[in-house]
């Protein structure tokens, strides 16, 4: 490349440049971007709600976790709940496969769902109820096999 002046050697880091950003809009345009949930924008509006249902669930004890087969919602013992559950599962590299699901607390304090039959791979679920004029929120995630 010594033979060649300095004009011919912009030019072709030009072009090479050139190349490599539209090699690179290509590849950009045809990479699919799905948003985690569906109602990612809805939720992102009642951002200060949603921390207050939180550290609402933390003060109960609740947590969601995830063991043969089942999620289950549970409160720290003594803490009792009536009413429904809500289950969303959220499955990020498949949005299609994103569910909801029902369960109520039983005597122990706990609410149960059986995903034996959901797709093995990485999930994400939020559970939310009511009790008293106040909503909870607890979420988990984690790998089925």
């Amino acid at each position: 490349m010594s033979h060649l002046n300095w004009g011919w050697k912009i030019a072709i880091v030009y072009i090479i440049f050139a190349a490599l950003t539209v090699g690179f809009v290509v590849f950009a345009l045809n990479t699919p971007v799905d948003l985690v949930r569906s109602d990612y924008y809805e939720e992102s509006l009642r951002q200060d709600a949603l921390m207050a249902e939180r550290v609402r669930a933390r003060n109960v004890g609740a947590h969601v976790d995830y063991r043969d087969g089942s999620v289950d919602l549970e409160l720290s013992p003594g803490q009792q709940m009536s009413g429904s559950v809500t289950f969303k599962f959220y499955k990020p590299d498949q949005p299609s496969l994103d569910r909801e699901a029902y369960s109520s607390f039983d005597d122990s304090g706990a609410a149960h769902i059986d995903i034996r039959s959901f797709k093995s791979g990485k999930w994400s679920v939020v559970a939310r109820w009511g009790d008293k004029n106040q909503q909870y929120e607890s979420s988990h995630s984690f790998m089925k096999e």
